[in-house]
């Protein structure tokens, strides 16, 4: 496979267990005095290219064999040294090779961390370092936000050591590499927006993986019912806005370290997992706009520690159980453009941490919560609008103080609009159309 790493700017942040004293670079270095600090570092030089050849002060550098200079600034612009059998550390003076834009150094034995002083060539397109196998201490390896295209290199399956991975927004190519899965010690994955296509490979369920983030891909298949089997330690599950279908397994509440639970815009069909509530640890949960059907589980209750819910855009009827009201921690909870019907329960408005609730587009009737005993204090949003609730806007709403939106209109209310609501100085959208409020 094709591994040519094309980038426009490399943001490298790498650890390793591997002792290096980092130099200080001058801002007057030269392009040769660059070139020939690197040549300092090579200690095995099989070809006798740099050691013996002509890369001398006697000789322009722009002369030397593997560099490429501007014709008009006679300032190197691309380093080939591929295949040569080098070996020696990096040096940190190639990042003052200001314009640089292609660095080829595959197939040698260079070993130690890969510059941070890389990531200031600003005009660097082209970076190939593979065939570089020295670096079994490698703990950290990042290369996020940059314009990396192609396969997911071999080599990185040789990183032994390897803990965090992080090849986020680029565009690499095909699937998620069963390689990977040779990395015992990998605790944290993140191939968040990488235009991955294909399944999770099984090769990939390390035992040791806590962090796993997928998102925006184009993974598809079902979640493995073994999942948390094969995931004991998992506390971050994100696979947002790819193309998986199939149900939620049941077994899915057996990840009992679970704190983040993301699998929204997807195709997962069938209900949610009755013991949903045993994920007492769990804080987020994002199910939304997908294709779920059936009703929210009572057990939702037990989720002590959850403080967003996001079930919205799905196709999930019967009523908003009560047992919701016990969810202490709650800040947001969006349950819109399901088919829900049946009152609202008291309960949801007794959550005092509760800063945005969305109950837009369901099919909710009766009156709305009122009494001196409702806390919502902290309410910033309350969206409400088409669905068929009745009767008035209760006049203890006044008490929001930190309302900022409240969308009602489109259903049924009528009866006065009280004067306290003007008295609510964050308040900026108010919108009550197509009701009978006077």
């Amino acid at each position: 496979m094709e591994k040519f790493i094309f980038l426009a700017f490399v943001d490298v942040l790498l650890a390793s267990l591997l002792m290096f004293q980092p130099i200080i670079c001058s801002s007057n270095f030269t392009n040769q005095e660059a070139l020939l600090h690197f040549k300092s570092t090579m200690e095995v030089d099989p070809t006798n290219t740099i050691k013996g050849g002509n890369w001398t002060v006697e000789a322009n550098f722009c002369e030397w064999i593997g560099v490429v200079c501007s014709s008009r600034r006679q300032r190197v612009t691309a380093l080939d040294l591929s295949h040569m059998g080098l070996q020696g550390r990096l040096s940190p003076y190639l990042g003052n090779l200001s314009l640089l834009a292609s660095l080829d150094l595959r197939n040698n034995s260079f070993y130690g961390m890969i510059l941070m002083e890389i990531g200031h060539l600003r005009h660097l397109k082209k970076l190939i370092l593979e065939l570089n196998y020295q670096c079994q201490n490698l703990e950290v390896l990042s290369l996020a936000t940059n314009w990396l295209m192609g396969g997911i290199p071999r080599e990185f399956g040789t990183f032994l050591k390897l803990q965090q991975l992080n090849l986020s927004s680029n565009d690499l190519w095909g699937q998620i590499p069963s390689f990977l899965g040779n990395i015992s010690t990998l605790q944290v994955i993140t191939l968040a927006n990488a235009s991955l296509t294909g399944l999770i490979l099984s090769a990939l369920f390390n035992r040791s993986l806590t962090w796993v983030n997928l998102n925006d891909n184009y993974l598809s298949g079902s979640l493995p019912f073994d999942l948390c089997y094969r995931w004991p330690n998992i506390q971050m599950l994100s696979v947002h806005q790819n193309q998986f279908s199939g149900l939620l397994p049941e077994t899915l509440t057996q990840c009992k370290e679970l704190i983040i639970l993301w699998l929204s815009y997807n195709r997962f069909q069938g209900s949610i997992p009755r013991d949903i509530g045993s994920l007492h640890k769990l804080q987020k949960l994002y199910i939304d706009v997908n294709n779920l059907t059936g009703t929210i589980p009572q057990t939702i209750g037990n989720m002590s520690s959850l403080q967003k819910l996001q079930i919205a855009a799905n196709n999930i009827e019967g009523e908003i159980p009560s047992e919701i009201g016990k969810l202490v921690n709650l800040q947001q909870m969006a349950l819109a453009e399901n088919l829900l019907t049946g009152e609202m329960p008291q309960e949801v408005f007794n959550i005092s941490s509760l800063q945005e609730l969305q109950l837009m587009i369901n099919s909710l009737s009766g009156s709305l919560p009122s009494g001196r005993d409702l806390s919502l204090l902290n309410l910033k949003g309350l969206h409400l609008f088409s669905n068929g609730f009745s009767g008035n806007i209760p006049q203890y709403f006044s008490n929001f103080s930190n309302l900022i939106i409240f969308y009602v209109e489109n259903n049924q209310l009528s009866g006065p609009i009280h004067r306290g609501l003007g008295n609510l100085k964050n308040l900026e959208v108010l919108d009550i159309a197509l009701d009978q409020l006077t």
